[in-house]
């Protein structure tokens, strides 16, 4: 810490701790340490606010080319994700997936390059919904979910604790392991139910960093 300096030094986690550093290493009489995911802030006596996104960055009008869109890392998520893929197809559903390799990929299979976020970005545009699959305990929303909810777009997901968000309708986010799979197409071909646009900017970058 730079010496003299008197304002705040906020340490903001986006990541579950058990990725980064323990907060229990930092020394909190010159910081103040701050989180995205409620069971993390509750574990380790760390403050909450909401992840965020960029109302700045406007979704294009592009024609739907797939039902379902993934992009990340394995994270030892690939045999989940491949199981996932199966059905999907098994239900006619068009996907488009991108699995780059981390230190836990040991399976030999479908990876692919990394993408820019611009071209993450048309994807989305481009697709019916958004897959997003979280670490284990973790309770904070993704970046996957504010994507969703800022372009409009259904939400696939394991993270179970988005019940309790604002912006949480049955009609845009299917849970995975509560809903039954077999009726996710008809999930997908339902009506977008709208969100309130507060709502939605309640997760903004300029509402969030007030929110300190």
């Amino acid at each position: 810490v730079r010496r003299g300096y008197k304002n705040r030094i906020i340490y903001w986690y986006w990541n579950p701790v058990v990725a980064c550093i323990n907060p229990r290493k930092i020394d909190r009489k010159f910081c103040e340490i701050w989180s995205f995911d409620p069971k993390d802030c509750e574990n380790y006596k760390m403050k909450y606010n909401t992840t965020y996104y960029l109302s700045s960055i406007k979704p294009q009008k592009r024609n739907i080319k797939f039902d379902v869109f993934f992009v990340g890392q394995d994270k030892g998520r690939y045999k989940l994700l491949q199981n996932l893929k199966i059905e999907m197809i098994k239900q006619n559903l068009t996907v488009d997936f991108h699995i780059t390799k981390d230190k836990t990929s040991t399976a030999k299979g479908e990876y692919t390059n990394k993408i820019s976020y611009d071209e993450v970005l048309q994807r989305i545009e481009e697709s019916r919904s958004i897959l997003d699959i979280v670490q284990n305990q973790q309770s904070g929303q993704t970046l996957r979910a504010m994507e969703a909810l800022f372009f409009s777009k259904k939400l696939i997901t394991n993270n179970l604790s988005i019940m309790k968000m604002e912006f949480y309708h049955s009609n845009n986010i299917f849970l995975i392991g509560v809903d039954k799979i077999e009726s996710l197409k008809a999930f997908l071909l339902a009506p977008y139910h709208k969100i309130n646009q507060e709502v939605i900017q309640k997760y903004d970058f300029n509402q969030w960093i007030k929110r300190f």
